[in-house]
């Protein structure tokens, strides 16, 4: 297990000024944004535009803060506000527009001949052992505080899990769970 505060991340500025992105965790450790099997990233979107293109990469994305953005793929469009999620091909071409002013997001990707990914979201309130199943998992806190063995995650904080085996965790939390799993 092992806590990634938040405020550790570096911000990498877009090459077209459009926003930043800071990266979270890339598996297998040492790989980059060509070699990846899953990645998770929060990015600060400031200005309408197209999403990079990643091929063989399936994204999901989450708003975090701001009103929301405007997706318009090929064949339709989609309203992503907070609370919901947008799944995507990354080889897709999609234009996002802003709803009302700049937004935060998380963006999970996973290399979909290698990996399977789901997420959901957890209340945690009180003492309660998260029992997810998969080889590796993330914790990434959506507001509130998670008391765990390395100390204590608050907002936007991650904890990345290396096994299947139950948690422990305490505190008042919202949390999304990400599990992902190796294709064989």
């Amino acid at each position: 297990m092992r806590l990634i505060p938040f405020d550790s991340l570096l911000a990498t500025p877009w090459k077209n000024g459009g926003g930043v992105t800071r990266q979270i965790a890339c598996f297998p450790p040492g790989s980059d944004i060509g070699d990846f099997d899953w990645r998770i990233s929060t990015a600060e979107v400031s200005q309408d535009g197209p999403f990079s293109r990643f091929e063989g990469i399936d994204r999901r994305l989450y708003i975090l803060e701001g009103a929301g953005l405007d997706l318009r793929f090929a064949d339709g469009a989609q309203r992503l506000l907070p609370g919901g999620h947008a799944d995507f091909r990354g080889e897709a071409e999609v234009f996002a527009a802003l709803v009302d002013g700049p937004v935060s997001d998380l963006n999970i990707m996973v290399r979909r001949e290698r990996i399977r990914m789901r997420a959901a979201r957890l209340r945690i309130d009180g003492a309660q052992a998260i029992d997810h199943g998969w080889g590796m998992a993330a914790l990434f806190v959506l507001g509130g505080e998670l008391k765990v063995a390395d100390g204590v995650a608050h907002r936007f904080d991650t904890v990345l899990l290396d096994d299947a085996a139950p948690l422990t965790v305490s505190g008042k939390a919202e949390l999304l769970i990400i599990g992902f799993e190796a294709l064989t």
